[in-house]
């Protein structure tokens, strides 16, 4: 391998709270484009491009010409009608990255992308705002106001031959309700992965489940195969199938839990394997986000090292914690846990060879590249990297 280059996403303003006051005032306007050391993980910044709201997480095609990214808002080109995705060519020879086109996403708060297995399609996870829309029914003597919640949606789009985003072909709606009256009012999918089987994991952070689908490609829907109910207050927010087996990983938010499960695909059900806190009990728990003490920890990703034999996850202590992972039983160990980054932590990615660990902060404005030792996964801090708002990392062989 003679290297590879590290592409980031951010977050740009984002009101989550309250519609006026930024509760983060971003300053993502576009990716940045890093070339990476195969050897040190020391990486310098090749490129950027701006005028692009909010490209919070990011996908890429599998022939590297092509970079995706949601962005997170509720006001996509100011008109007040939800999130949106947009589509780059990338040049692997200059790591040059340029926009292509965008979409409407067709639901709010567009939190996370990924692409199937051809390439062909693109799905987008649609959280959904905290905000409730009113409208007005008319009743006998007057009006009534009719107060809702945003759709908490997955949008499927067809990718075009130039690599383009074409037409939406399905909105795949969840539904549920959770732990936090204001959090979990509504279904929030923070996150939607597939395999090369065209199975389907949804998280769904405001129902506290998650949600096994299938890609029909024939009809060009996502057909619901089974919810597991993960249990009040956990609030399932990303997820990663294991390379090779029918096992699942899935992070919680809210209790900050990893879970394992086993994928039973002929009948579409997810089983629980292990279930495991990621928090250092030692630590007492801080809201980074906002700079106060929670009663949780807000967790966030999870990744696995190519070779599947350890797991790391982040919350929002911060902490990254380290567990093992068995590919025979799909059973998880708990490890150690990892100190030092400052506020909030999002994103995690490991480079294509394994050698290092990528985790973006958030409100710290950096990136922190730790090098992971081939035999135990212990980590070790290599370089902090200064990035706009970071939330999410890719890694691009050359």
């Amino acid at each position: 391998m003679s290297g590879y280059y590290a592409v980031f996403g951010g977050f740009g303003p984002q009101n989550w709270v309250n519609e006026l006051v930024p509760d983060i005032n971003g300053k993502a306007d576009g990716l940045t484009v890093m070339d990476v050391n195969p050897e040190t993980g020391h990486m310098e910044k090749v490129c950027g491009n701006h005028d692009i709201f909010s490209p919070s997480m990011l996908a890429v095609s599998k022939d590297r010409k092509h970079i995706y990214s949601s962005n997170e808002g509720h006001d996509f080109k100011f008109r007040g009608s939800g999130g949106g995705v947009t589509s780059y060519t990338f040049d692997i020879e200059t790591g040059i990255v340029q926009k292509l086109n965008d979409s409407l996403a067709f639901g709010s708060s567009t939190a996370y992308v990924s692409l199937d297995k051809t390439g062909r399609y693109l799905f987008a996870a649609n959280h959904g705002t905290k905000f409730y829309n009113t409208r007005y029914e008319k009743i006998p003597g007057g009006y009534r106001p009719v107060v809702q919640r945003d759709e908490g949606v997955i949008s499927v789009f067809k990718i075009n031959s130039d690599g383009s985003i074409g037409e939406c072909v399905d909105r795949f709606v969840l539904n549920g309700t959770g732990a936090d009256e204001f959090e979990h009012a509504s279904a929030h999918p923070h996150c939607v992965v597939i395999d090369d089987q065209d199975y389907v994991i949804i998280p769904n952070k405001g129902g506290d489940s998650i949600w096994v689908a299938k890609f029909d490609r024939d009809a060009e829907k996502l057909r619901l195969l089974s919810i597991f109910n993960r249990g009040f207050g956990s609030s399932p927010r990303h997820a990663i199938f294991v390379p090779g087996t029918d096992f699942i990983l899935v992070q919680n938010e809210y209790n900050a839990h990893l879970g394992s499960y086993h994928l039973d695909r002929g009948k579409g059900e997810l089983s629980e394997i292990s279930y495991i806190d990621v928090e250092d009990p030692s630590v007492r728990v801080s809201d980074s986000k906002f700079g106060v003490v929670s009663d949780h920890s807000w967790g966030c990703d999870v990744q696995m090292t190519p070779d599947r034999r350890y797991v790391y996850s982040n919350c929002g202590q911060p902490c990254i914690t380290q567990f093992s992972f068995d590919v025979n039983t799909g059973k998880l160990s708990l490890v150690r846990y990892y100190h030092g980054i400052q506020g909030w932590m999002r994103g995690m990615r490991i480079t294509p060879d394994g050698k290092f660990l990528c985790v973006t902060g958030v409100t710290s404005e950096k990136a922190y590249v730790y090098r992971i030792d081939n035999e135990t996964g212990e980590l070790s801090m290599q370089e902090e990297i200064r990035v706009p708002t970071p939330t999410s990392v890719v890694f691009i062989e050359k």
